[in-house]
């Protein structure tokens, strides 16, 4: 049996290389784990993710509840998670935007003619944010200033909301009519085309 040369094999060694995978819940895109490519788990379905994302993730720099697969495109992203619960359980009118000051709507009821259009604030769009969107909202068209007499019940979810603003038409709308809710988000505004 012929001797290695240890310096020489030293010289020459080569260390595999070390890929990182987060696996990941196929129902929901919800990330579980993070493994190097020598411990993936077996039956897991996993994508591959960079060196410093693993190593942050590993640190507690970045939380692995931030973490989720988007399930159209199969990229690995980080974002805010939102889970949405009603602020309180309280029916709130919707306030005028005129009335509002310097208030900036995180969702704004914009009315044209007979039609109600719901839209989500841009500054929502713009960040990365992962949605309970299975959540339900409900806003109810009542006359002025009076809950107790609904004229129409919209319903939508967040998913549907966060996808493109949400219009109901049709709607017989007197001149003046108020919106109630139950608030998911701060701040509503109305206003008028």
């Amino acid at each position: 049996m012929a001797e290695i040369d240890f310096d020489e094999w030293l010289a020459n060694y080569k260390p595999p290389e070390i890929k990182f995978y987060a696996s990941f819940d196929v129902a929901t895109g919800d990330v579980t784990g993070i493994y190097p490519s020598t411990a993936l788990p077996e039956n897991a379905q996993y994508v591959e993710i960079d060196h410093e994302t693993a190593h942050l993730i590993a640190e507690g720099k970045i939380n692995l509840n931030s973490c989720f697969v988007d399930m159209s495109s199969g990229k690995f992203e980080i974002a805010e998670i939102k889970r949405l619960t009603k602020i309180d359980d309280v029916l709130h009118r919707i306030m005028d935007k005129s009335y509002a000051g310097l208030l900036t709507a995180d969702l704004m009821v914009i009315r044209d003619n007979n039609s109600l259009t719901f839209e989500l604030s841009e500054k929502y769009k713009k960040r990365k944010i992962h949605w309970d969107g299975a959540t339900e909202m409900t806003f109810l068209v009542t006359e002025y200033n009076d809950p107790n007499i609904v004229r129409h019940a919209i319903k939508f979810t967040v998913d549907e909301l966060v996808s493109a603003p949400q219009t109901t038409t049709g709607l017989e709308l007197s001149k003046k009519f108020s919106i109630y809710t139950k608030r998911l988000f701060p701040v509503y505004l109305f206003d008028t085309k």
